[in-house]
């Protein structure tokens, strides 16, 4: 998601450096993040390992009307050649919270499905292994929902966090919202195209 924005490039840069540090970078080649290994260079690239730093990053756009685009596991994305003019943010956000005695797990949006299902297995977890060889993130398959030999993210996730832009003169704000609100259907729900999930709550039917 992107907006138009006022400021040059030396004012974003400045913006962004003043809130994202050192950690922030210029001219990253966005091919180097996607599966299909195609794109240019984005102006500015920012890793965020922590739901929190990933908040700032997207607060920062938000208040300065700085073009930006969340960026998972880079697959099912193409990127122009001509690159991305404003801030990618790369979600590596990957705590993995069990919680045995409800049979649910708390799971950072930038989570690998993947690393979930192993983790799960080796705490006699199941439920979730119908989608093992996903090559995405837990936010891109809770946004899309990501179905596999007959089953769908609906059938177990229990609650999303997320975090919605500014809208109708209201400021950026999180919110939980259960399994109903997300109006799933054949890959998709009611996110496409406009908010950020941050992390999935209960995404294991079972527990064995």
């Amino acid at each position: 998601m992107w907006y138009n924005t006022l400021m040059d490039h030396d004012q974003i840069q400045t913006v962004l450096h003043k809130v994202l540090g050192d950690d922030l970078k210029n001219d990253v080649s966005l091919r180097d993040y996607t599966t299909m290994r195609v794109g240019g260079a984005s102006d500015f690239f920012y890793e965020a390992k922590v739901i929190d730093n990933l908040i700032l990053a997207l607060r920062a756009c938000f208040e300065h009307d700085i073009p930006y685009i969340v960026l998972g596991s880079g697959s099912n994305v193409i990127f122009s050649d001509a690159g991305f003019p404003g801030l990618v943010v790369h979600n590596m956000t990957s705590n993995v919270s069990f919680i045995p005695e409800k049979s649910q797990v708390i799971v950072d949006s930038g989570t690998i499905y993947a690393r979930l299902i192993t983790e799960a297995a080796s705490r006699g977890f199941g439920g979730i292994e119908y989608w093992f060889g996903l090559p995405g993130t837990i936010g891109g398959a809770v946004h899309n929902n990501a179905e596999t030999w007959g089953h769908d993210m609906g059938e177990v996730v229990k609650q999303v966090t997320m975090m919605l832009p500014p809208a109708d003169g209201k400021p950026e704000r999180i919110e939980q919202v259960g399994i109903e609100w997300m109006q799933y259907r054949y890959r998709g729900s009611r996110l496409f195209g406009f908010w950020l999930c941050l992390c999935a709550y209960g995404l294991y039917a079972r527990f064995r």
